[in-house]
């Protein structure tokens, strides 16, 4: 869920700054690059997390982003057929 957040601010950005105001656009994916990196730190002091946590958990959605990717490729067939 949080990577379609960061993904849609990304391409936002991209849209609204665009090429007239390329720092503007580099400062926002700076940001969000920074206040992810801050909320993996804080995770890994305070929460004891560890790196095969994260592993773990991202194998969690692979599953299900392999199974949207299927049914995204079959309705475009069915589209592209239409």
């Amino acid at each position: 869920m949080v990577y379609f957040v960061v993904q849609q601010a990304v391409s936002v950005g991209s849209k609204t700054f665009g090429a007239q105001n390329q720092l503007l656009y580099r400062l926002l994916k700076g940001g969000i690059f920074t206040a992810l990196l801050t909320i993996l730190v804080v995770l890994f002091m305070v929460g004891n997390l560890t790196f095969i946590d994260l592993f773990v958990s991202a194998l969690a959605f692979l599953p299900s982003g392999w199974a949207l990717l299927q049914v995204m490729a079959t309705h475009s067939i069915h589209i592209m057929n239409s």
